[in-house]
């Protein structure tokens, strides 16, 4: 097969590094998005305040999991993977948007009030994070 030329390659690695840095903020929104809907359904229109605790409950769950990443961290350990094997990962992220999503309407069903707005999104958001990082650790384990 021939080599493309190079101005295919170099648009090639733009697009990966596009999609890289991407597509796990994009599967993320998706899955917070649908979360809401799905909350909403459950639960009803929303007041101010359940919109509030919903949107902080998810900046809470990052916060909790960003400060556990740091104090589980070791020097010996590095955090960041490297792009082919991100979006390798990324590639996947229909399960951690899916397990996000059920997470939030599963739990929007049996909590009500504002607890079920506070807890669906922060269920999803640390339900998303986790199935996020298995998918990048088995994308990781794929490349070894």
């Amino acid at each position: 097969m021939p080599r493309p030329p190079a101005a295919a390659r170099r648009y090639a690695h733009s697009l990966a590094a596009a999609l890289t840095g991407n597509a796990q903020a994009f599967g993320y929104s998706i899955a917070i998005t649908v979360s809401y809907a799905a909350t909403t359904r459950n639960l009803g229109t929303p007041s101010l305040l359940d919109l509030l605790l919903f949107a902080l409950a998810a900046v809470l769950a990052f916060t909790v999991l960003q400060l556990g990443a740091v104090a589980l961290a070791t020097r010996e350990v590095e955090m960041a993977e490297p792009d082919r094997i991100r979006l390798i990962a990324t590639a996947t992220d229909v399960f951690a948007v899916g397990l996000a999503v059920l997470a939030a309407a599963g739990v929007s069903a049996v909590i009500g009030s504002w607890i079920g707005w506070a807890l669906a999104s922060f269920c999803a958001s640390v339900l998303y994070v986790l199935v996020q990082a298995l998918e990048l650790r088995v994308a990781e384990d794929s490349a070894d």
